[in-house]
């Protein structure tokens, strides 16, 4: 759940919205959502010509912006509202419908500015940056769809017929009937199931939409958030966060919902027929779902829930000359998917934003896409499933991006293709924590010099892609291991980390910082299965040390009158790799020295009792080296007791390693 800063909006809007500026360069989301929120005259929301009627809705105005606040914080609160709305207006269907259009577009400003402000400065390929983005669209767009239940549940009964509807109404009652007349047939066609199914989905639609007309068109189009929200944070196709790449998330959003609205109040029957028709035809199966959805309010909000990701794929896949449809699914799908576009397309605002979002899609967009083609088409439909499987990974443009990358440096004519088999069905391959450390891998690429070992440029980056194709000749450990290592550890290390780029590099390069590597790894792992909510840090640089891991626990403190967080130190663990269990007297001598550094170091930090210290061993050495670890640390504190009782109570201070001692929590095995 994203929750909003306090203050971060700035406040809500006191006046509508305004056209955007036509000379403007920027394609912003206020703009956007602002040019969409325009409608012609003649397609006002009905009641809005109607003074009484708008007066009465307009005093609601403060308490909406109080309501859905309250959903942006996390915590909805629909009744006082609710309460205002069925003890203030009367069962009119044009106060009623501008009123639930009133809050949706009031959600569709606030959600923008929210998005916005919580993605400036970032970018949309960070990781959670999907989640973050699009946190305000999830929380905001259930508000209209929660208020229509309970006031149509007050005014269902009271609405007069269908025909002392207004006008503009009535066109919009017509349109989606037949929109669900035309699904009904693309349904029918399908032949997943028999005729009667279809029919009582289409009795079940229509009835919804006559009854709750007045909320019908914002609660789908609140629906259609929802799916959207949901497809884009847990199903990411990997074109997705191109797009998002080239704009701000909720403007595509706003595209979207705009065709379904101004289809819906065009009073073109016939079109709204033939979309509901090919809608259904290019994708019946989500659809088969409104069987089984309760009619009315619930039914055409799970009506939107579909609609949204379905017209997302239409518009990106079909916008260009050349779909990758026509390399990935086929010719024939991917010309219906086109046709649908064509015909949706007038319905998109007429803005110079919506035609730079749709020229930089089709130009920018699907251009990454694109280069794969001759591949695909190399090998005819047999890497067709592969790809697909590969598109609809989470960071899966990313994975694209660093192939392209890596295929262009090192392959040409037709070695291109046998390479970008090989990497794409490696990949395919993957576990889904081994493809967490495949990308964590490239957030945090080592460099490296050029030798006659590691042939290539100066400081040239280490990526994922190299560790698959050379790792097999020069690597101690395996690309498995690394990525499930890495991918084990990636939630919890501190973004801005750059210890862990060299223990990759250690791992990476072999020899025997492999070692000390894959026990700092190994060690990482167990440190937060241990601890959970740890965060992590390596290769700390101390006085005269280097740490190997320190562990970090978030804590929430009052500051200054505000509720802040701030990271606090749990655990500094110094790691060992010493698999044979046997120390010379070198390595003794020098393990020691080290022990008198940690046990001072705490000291001074004020750990009396030792309960941030742990050192970390390979376990096919544990065994052998416990006993004499603990007999050289009782040393270690011997060397320095002067010192330490100058700054704790000393003899606390040898309880405290005497009892971590006896628990075990000293010294560990880190598997």
């Amino acid at each position: 759940m994203v929750r909003t800063p306090a203050g971060l909006l700035g406040g809500l809007p006191t006046a509508g919205p305004t056209g955007a500026d036509p000379a403007a360069d920027q394609v912003t989301g206020d703009a956007v959502v602002a040019a969409v929120a325009i409608r012609p005259a003649d397609s006002l929301p009905p009641g809005t010509t109607d003074p009484a009627a708008r007066a009465t809705v307009d005093d609601l105005g403060e308490l909406i912006d109080r309501t859905l606040l309250t959903y942006l914080d996390g915590e909805p609160d629909i009744g006082p509202l609710v309460e205002a709305i069925t003890t203030r207006l009367s069962p009119d269907p044009g106060a009623l419908a501008d009123l639930f259009q009133l809050v949706w577009d009031k959600s569709t400003i606030l959600w923008t500015r929210a998005s916005d402000d919580l993605m400036r400065g970032r970018d949309w390929a960070e990781s959670g940056a999907l989640q973050l983005g699009f946190g305000p669209l999830g929380l905001l767009a259930p508000a209209v769809y929660d208020l229509a239940k309970p006031v149509m549940a007050t005014f269902a009964a009271s609405l007069p017929p269908l025909s002392e509807y207004p006008d503009v109404l009535q066109a919009a009652y017509r349109d989606m009937t037949e929109f669900a007349a035309g699904m009904e047939e693309g349904l029918s066609g399908s032949g997943l199931c028999e005729l009667s199914f279809y029919t009582e989905i289409f009795d079940n639609l229509t009835a919804s939409v006559q009854q709750h007309l007045v909320v019908a068109n914002p609660v789908i189009q609140a629906g259609m958030v929802a799916g959207l929200v949901e497809r884009l944070v847990g199903d990411l196709l990997g074109v997705v966060a191109l797009v998002l790449l080239l704009s701000s998330g909720p403007i595509l959003v706003a595209l979207i919902c705009f065709v379904v609205y101004s289809m819906w109040q065009a009073g073109q029957e016939k079109l709204a027929h033939e979309a509901g028709g090919m809608l259904a035809t290019a994708a019946a199966q989500p659809f088969v779902t409104l069987h089984s959805a309760a009619v009315g309010v619930d039914l055409l909000f799970q009506l939107g829930r579909i609609l949204g990701p379905i017209i997302f794929d239409i518009l990106l896949f079909a916008i260009g000359e050349e779909p990758i449809e026509l390399a990935v699914k086929g010719a024939r799908q991917a010309t219906r998917v086109a046709d649908i576009f064509e015909r949706l397309k007038p319905f998109l605002p007429a803005t110079k934003e919506a035609e730079l979002l749709i020229d930089r899609v089709a130009q920018e967009g699907m251009e990454l896409l694109q280069w794969f083609k001759p591949t695909l088409l190399h090998y005819d439909t047999a890497l067709d499933d592969v790809f697909l499987r590969v598109l609809t990974l989470d960071g899966s443009d990313t994975i694209l991006r660093d192939i392209r990358e890596y295929v262009e440096a090192n392959a040409e004519g037709e070695a291109v293709h046998e390479l970008v088999r090989r990497l794409i069905t490696a990949v395919d391959q993957m576990t889904e924590q081994r493809l967490e450390g495949l990308l964590f891998l490239s957030e945090h690429r080592p460099h490296t010099n050029a030798s006659p070992k590691y042939p290539g440029p100066m400081f040239g980056e280490i990526n994922w892609t190299d560790v698959l194709e050379f790792a097999p000749e020069t690597m101690e450990g395996t690309p498995d291991e690394l990525f499930d290592l890495l991918g084990a550890i990636a939630p919890r290390v501190l973004r801005n980390d750059s210890g862990i780029t060299k223990v990759i590099f250690d791992f990476v390069m072999g020899g025997h910082i492999y070692t000390g590597a894959a026990g700092a790894l190994l060690a990482a792992k167990k440190l937060i299965t241990d601890n959970p909510a740890a965060l992590l840090r390596f290769e700390v640089d101390d006085t005269n040390r280097v740490i190997d891991i320190i562990t970090y626990l978030i804590e929430t403190v009052q500051q200054d009158d505000q509720v802040v967080e701030r990271l606090v130190l749990d655990l500094i663990a110094e790691v060992k790799s010493l698999p044979s269990g046997v120390l010379d007297g070198r390595q003794r001598s020098k393990l020691i020295k080290q022990m008198r550094k940690d046990l001072l170091r705490h000291a001074t930090m004020g750990d009396a009792d030792l309960d941030r210290l742990v050192w970390l061993l390979d376990p096919r050495g544990y065994p052998a080296l416990r006993a004499k670890l603990w007999v050289m640390f009782r040393e270690a504190l011997d060397a320095e007791r002067g010192n330490i009782a100058k700054l704790v109570d000393l003899n606390r201070f040898r309880q405290g390693l005497e009892d971590k001692i006896a628990r075990g929590i000293l010294v560990q095995p880190y598997l």
